[in-house]
C-alpha cells in the first residue's frame, strides 16, 4: 500500500490568491530553497519573476520581484537598445543586457558600462552563465532563471574555451586554467581542470575526478567516497551531501554511504533540514525523513523541505503543508457488498481528512455517508437490482489518488400483487385538481429487497388515458388519479383498462416492477348531485344567494365577481350568472345558472281558492322560467318552529324543505311571504282570529311555472296543537279568540 505523509495543512489557489494578490495556478508556482532559505516563486505573463519567503505557517513575504526573459525583440530596452540589435536576456532591475550590436560583434551592458570583447553564453537547466573577455580579463555572470538570483566573478583568463555546471556551481576553463564559480561563493578560485563540478555547499564545493568524489575546502582535497554520480543529481545536507548514483540516493557522510531509498535515477533532488526528497517520474515524489527513515509518496508538480520534518508542495489544486515524522496509509475498505431490505452496501475509508473525497465509477450513487472518529463509511446503492455491478472506489485526496475494486449483488424487485380495492369515475365531474375524472385505491405488494421506501409510479398503458396524480397512502395502499375519456371508452366497449407499475428511488432512477389490468365494468359511476341552488330577495333590493348544501357559488353581476357559501348582491339587474360547485365522493361538478329575470309572483284574492297566484311583470316581460329545468313533479314538507303572540299579534314561523327548488308562498288572509329553494322557512305574522278563522295557504310553485301551482293547506287543529305544545293553554287560545272577536 502507498504510505502519504501527514497532511497538516492546505491552500486552495483562490485562497493563495487573495493572500499574494495576483494570480496563481499550479502551472506559474515553482518552489525553490534559495541560499537555503525556502521561497515561493510566481512567474506573472509579463515575465516577471515575484519570490516569497514562505516559513511553516504558510506565510509568505515578498522578498523580491524580478522582471527579464530571453528575446530578440530591443525596442524596450532603454539603455541596452542604444547598443544592441538582437536582445538575448534583460534584467530590469539589474539593467544587465547581451547581445549583438549592429556590426555583429557581441556585448555585455551592465549599470550602462560597456565591455566590448567576445561574449558567450552557457545554458544548464535554470541556470545562465554569461562569458565576457577583454584581454586578460573575463567576466563570468551566473543568473538562476527561476529566481532572478546572480553572481558575478572575475577570472583570469583572455578567452573561455568552456563551461561545465551541474546544480550551483561551475568549472569555467581558460586557455589554460580552471576556475571554479557559484552561486554561494563569493569568489572565484583555480581548480584541477580534471574535475568535474557537482555541488557548492558553501564553504565546501564537490566535485568528481572520474573515480572519486572530491570535497575541496581551503584549496585542499579531500577524497570522499568513490562513486559515480550524474550531474544535478545530489544536494547538500548539513555539511554532507545526498547523491543519487547507480547505488541509489545516499547520505554521504564520514566517509560512509547511508542509502535512503534504491531509486537510480532521479530529479529535483532537494535537501533540508532533516528532509529529502526527490522526483522520480511524472509527478510521483519521494519524502525522506532522515531521522526516522520514514518515506513517504506523493503527486505533486514540485516540492521542497521547509523546516524539521516539514515539505510544502505544489498540487494541482493549491499549496500542502506535509508532516514526514507521521505517516498515514489510506484504506478502502468494503464492509457490506450486498443490499438487503436493512442496508445497503457499505465502503469504509480510513483514516478520512477534510481534504479528502471519494467518488464511484460504476452503476451505483452514493445515499449517504457517516462521519465515525477519523473514518467515513459510504452507503452505496446500485441502480439496478438483480446482477452484480462492478464498482471502483476512488480515493482524491490533495498528494494521491487510491483506487479499490469490488462489486455490489442485490435481487431483484418483484411485483408480488395488485388488488383494486376502489375504482370510481365521473362523466361530467372532476376530481379537485379540475382534470381527473377517474381515480382508483390500489393495494399493492412488492418484494422488499432494499431499505429505501421508494416513489410509486403507475403509468396508463390504455388509449385515451393519463395519470395525474399517485399517492402512497401507506406501505401498500396507493390513490391513483386519472384523466380518461371515459365517453370513448364506454364507445369503445373496451372493459379492461391497463396499467404499469414502476418504483423511481430518491436518486432519480426507475425500475419498472410489472403490468396490471382494471375491468372497466367494476368501476362505480359517480353522478352528479342535485342542485341546491336558493334565491331570496331581501329587504332594500338586496337579492341573497345560497345553496341548502352549503357548496361555493360565484356570482358574476353587474360586472362584478362575487364568491362565497353565501352571496348577497344589490343594485342588480339580470342576467345574473350562478356557478354552483357540487361536490360528491371528491368530484365536482360546477353548475351554470343563467337568471334572466328575477323570480317573482304575485298573490292576490280570488272567490273560489281565496287566492290567485300569477307571474308578476317587469318591464312588460313575464318571468315564467324561474332558472331551473326541472322535473315539476314536487313534495314539500312542512314543520311548525316556533309561536309568539303579543297583546294582539301572533307570529307562526314553519321550516320547508322540497326535492326540488321552487317558489313558496305562505298566505293567511291578505298577508303574504315568499321564499325561493328547495328549503327554507316561511313566517307569517297576524292576529289569532285572523289566524284560525282565514287558517294559513302555502302555495308551491315547482319549477317556476305557475301552471305547476300546488296549494296547500295548514289545518286550524295543527295550529292550536301547536300553540298548545309551545306553552299556550287552550282557555289562553279561546280567550284571546273571543277578546280579538269582541
Amino acid at each position: 500500500m502507498l504510505v502519504l505523509p501527514e497532511i497538516i495543512r492546505f491552500v486552495s489557489w483562490d485562497i493563495l490568491e487573495n493572500l499574494l494578490n495576483m494570480k496563481v495556478t499550479y502551472r506559474n508556482v515553482y518552489l525553490r530553497l534559495l541560499n537555503y532559505l525556502p521561497v515561493l516563486v510566481v512567474l506573472s505573463s509579463d515575465s516577471t519573476r515575484s519570490i516569497f519567503k514562505v516559513n511553516e505557517n504558510l506565510e509568505f513575504d515578498l522578498i523580491s520581484r524580478v522582471s527579464f526573459e530571453l528575446s530578440d525583440d530591443v525596442s524596450r530596452l532603454g539603455v541596452c537598445s542604444e547598443r544592441l540589435s538582437r536582445y538575448a536576456l534583460f534584467d530590469g532591475v539589474l539593467n544587465v543586457c547581451v547581445g549583438k550590436n549592429s556590426e555583429g560583434y557581441y556585448e555585455f551592458v551592465k549599470d550602462r558600462v560597456v565591455r566590448p570583447g567576445r561574449i558567450k553564453h552557457f545554458t544548464f537547466n535554470d541556470l545562465l552563465v554569461v562569458t565576457a573577455c577583454r584581454g586578460r580579463k573575463c567576466y563570468v555572470l551566473m543568473l538562476d532563471l527561476l529566481t532572478g538570483s546572480y553572481k558575478e566573478h572575475v577570472i583570469k583568463a583572455s578567452d573561455i574555451e568552456s563551461v561545465i555546471c551541474s546544480k550551483n556551481i561551475c568549472v569555467v576553463k581558460g586557455e589554460d586554467r580552471c576556475f571554479s564559480v557559484s552561486l554561494t561563493s563569493e569568489e572565484a578560485y583555480e581548480v584541477l581542470c580534471e574535475l568535474q563540478p557537482l555541488i557548492s555547499c558553501g564553504n565546501f564545493n564537490y566535485f568528481f575526478d572520474g573515480v572519486l568524489i572530491v570535497k575541496h575546502v581551503k584549496d585542499l582535497y579531500e577524497p570522499i567516497f568513490p562513486l559515480s554520480v550524474e550531474y544535478g543529481s545530489l544536494c547538500c545536507y548539513e555539511g554532507d551531501i545526498v547523491v543519487n548514483s547507480k547505488e541509489g540516493v545516499c547520505l554521504l557522510k564520514d566517509h560512509l554511504l547511508l542509502k535512503l531509498s534504491n531509486e537510480v535515477k532521479v530529479e529535483n533532488l532537494t535537501c533540508f533540514r532533516n528532509v529529502v526528497v526527490f522526483k522520480t517520474k511524472g509527478m510521483a515524489w519521494s519524502l525522506i525523513n532522515v531521522d526516522n527513515r520514514n518515506v513517504a509518496y506523493v503527486e505533486a508538480y514540485s516540492c521542497i523541505p521547509i523546516a524539521n520534518d516539514l515539505v510544502l508542495c505544489v498540487v494541482k489544486d493549491g499549496l500542502t503543508l506535509l508532516n514526514t515524522k507521521g505517516l498515514i496509509t489510506p484504506e478502502i475498505s468494503v464492509i457490506k457488498n450486498y443490499v438487503s431490505s436493512e442496508s445497503y452496501a457499505q465502503v469504509e475509508v480510513k483514516p478520512w481528512n477534510e481534504w479528502f473525497s471519494i467518488s464511484f465509477n460504476g452503476n451505483v450513487s452514493i445515499v449517504r455517508e457517516d462521519l465515525k472518529g477519523n473514518s467515513k463509511v459510504i452507503h452505496l446503492k446500485p441502480k439496478e437490482f438483480g446482477s452484480p455491478i462492478d464498482v471502483v472506489a476512488a480515493l482524491k485526496t490533495p498528494i494521491g489518488t487510491f483506487s479499490k475494486a469490488f462489486q455490489i449483488t442485490s435481487k431483484p424487485l418483484v411485483l408480488e400483487g395488485v388488488v383494486v380495492k376502489d375504482c370510481s369515475y365521473s362523466v361530467n365531474g372532476k376530481l379537485k385538481d379540475g382534470v381527473s375524472n377517474f381515480k382508483m385505491l390500489l393495494s399493492l405488494t412488492y418484494s422488499k429487497t432494499f431499505p429505501e421506501v421508494p416513489k410509486v409510479l403507475i403509468t396508463g398503458l390504455s388509449p385515451g388515458m393519463k395519470i395525474t396524480h399517485v399517492n402512497v397512502i401507506n406501505d401498500s395502499d396507493v390513490l391513483v388519479n386519472a384523466d380518461l375519456n371515459v365517453k370513448e371508452v364506454i364507445k369503445s366497449g373496451s372493459n379492461f383498462l391497463k396499467f404499469k407499475v414502476s418504483m423511481e428511488f430518491f436518486d432519480g432512477v426507475i425500475q419498472d416492477l410489472g403490468l396490471f389490468t382494471v375491468e372497466f365494468n367494476n368501476c362505480r359511476e359517480v353522478k352528479e348531485p342535485p342542485t341546491t341552488l336558493r334565491l331570496e330577495e331581501l329587504q332594500n333590493g338586496v337579492l341573497s344567494i345560497s345553496t341548502s348544501a352549503g357548496v361555493p357559488l360565484r356570482v358574476i353581476c353587474g360586472g362584478k365577481v362575487l364568491s362565497g357559501v353565501r352571496v348577497d348582491v344589490e343594485d342588480c339587474e339580470p342576467p345574473i350568472v350562478i356557478d354552483e360547485y357540487l361536490t360528491y365522493e371528491g368530484y365536482i361538478w360546477v353548475k351554470t345558472h343563467v337568471v334572466r329575470c328575477l323570480p317573482k309572483v304575485d298573490v292576490v284574492r280570488n272567490n273560489a281558492l281565496g287566492f290567485e297566484v300569477r307571474n308578476a311583470k317587469r318591464g312588460g316581460v313575464r318571468c315564467v322560467d324561474y332558472v331551473f329545468t326541472l322535473p315539476k313533479d314536487s313534495a314539500l314538507e312542512l314543520n311548525f318552529i316556533d309561536v309568539t303572540c303579543d297583546a294582539k299579534l301572533c307570529t307562526l314561523k314553519l321550516s320547508y324543505k322540497s326535492n326540488n327548488p321552487q317558489i313558496t308562498v305562505i298566505a293567511c288572509g291578505a298577508l303574504l311571504k315568499h321564499s325561493y329553494g328547495d328549503e327554507g322557512f316561511l313566517e307569517v305574522t297576524a292576529s289569532l282570529k285572523e289566524i284560525l278563522s282565514n287558517g294559513i295557504y302555502v302555495f308551491s310553485i315547482p319549477a317556476g311555472f305557475i301552471e305547476n301551482l300546488k296549494v296547500y293547506e295548514v289545518p286550524v287543529k295543527d295550529v292550536v296543537r301547536f300553540m298548545l305544545v309551545k306553552g299556550f293553554t287552550l282557555s289562553k287560545v279561546l280567550f284571546d279568540v273571543v277578546k280579538d272577536r269582541a
